[in-house]
């Protein structure tokens, strides 16, 4: 994702169309093609996050129960979701070149529905992913910090939801823009900002050892063992000036 978003820096998105130099159908051919992977990418990173998160959920939800059942409904829409956003984005005009050539025959669907469609059905599950572990994280037994830290961390699920948001102002800001390579950059912010925080949630279980005082004072014990044997080691004498003092 990260690289088509570099590749469309590189074809002029971030800048002024009037800044941009070559502005003819081969380069609008090179970003739409570039936009498409980026579409792909996203859709592909956002989908892998929450099935993590909702897998993980999945391992201690009981059985039975309306959480779970909720949980695993997730799943399968996010599942059922991504191979029609892939169609979609790769069919979007028939034939292709019609997306950057409008003056070829042939039909395009209406991106601009689809895209406020999907946004909105990214935030949907955001909404229920926040949701989902709230009642499980308040039941466990653990301290109440441990709870706080981890509802916490959990919460940050929740900014996917604002970003959601952002990015349906974006999504409508770029269609409506006189200066679509400048207005297109927000988009592509957002979208791996999404990303990111994706990541972030779906490790989350595994960072909250880090964050424990026996990890953070383990860690701290074994950096100043380290620092003091490389001192001793640096005091040392070489192999070859211990030779000499015994010739």
């Amino acid at each position: 994702m990260s690289l088509f978003a570099l590749l469309l820096c590189q074809g002029g998105v971030g800048l002024h169309l009037a800044d941009i130099k070559g502005l003819d159908v081969p380069w609008v051919e090179h970003n739409i093609r570039m936009l498409l992977g980026f579409q792909v990418t996203y859709n592909f990173s956002v989908y892998l996050a929450k099935l993590s998160i909702l897998s993980f959920f999945l391992m201690f939800i009981p059985r039975g129960t309306f959480t779970r059942t909720a949980a695993i409904c997730t799943v399968w829409a996010v599942s059922l979701m991504l191979p029609i956003k892939l169609i979609v984005f790769a069919l979007q005009c028939v034939p292709y070149a019609k997306a950057w050539n409008p003056a070829l025959p042939g039909k395009c669907v209406n991106t601009e529905v689809f895209l406020y469609f999907v946004t909105g059905y990214h935030i949907l599950t955001d909404i229920i992913i926040f949701v989902l572990p709230i009642k499980i994280l308040a039941g466990i037994n653990r301290k109440p910090r441990d709870k706080l830290l981890l509802l916490a961390l959990f919460g940050v699920s929740f900014f996917a939801v604002i970003i959601g948001c952002i990015r349906i102002y974006a999504i409508n800001l770029s269609f409506i823009s006189t200066d679509f390579s400048w207005d297109e950059a927000p988009i592509l912010i957002w979208s791996m900002l999404e990303g990111a925080v994706g990541i972030f949630c779906g490790s989350v279980p595994a960072m909250k050892p880090l964050f424990s005082r026996g990890q953070i004072s383990q860690t701290m014990t074994a950096n100043l063992e380290l620092s003091t044997a490389f001192y001793e080691l640096k005091r040392r004498p070489s192999s070859a000036t211990t030779l000499v003092v015994h010739v």
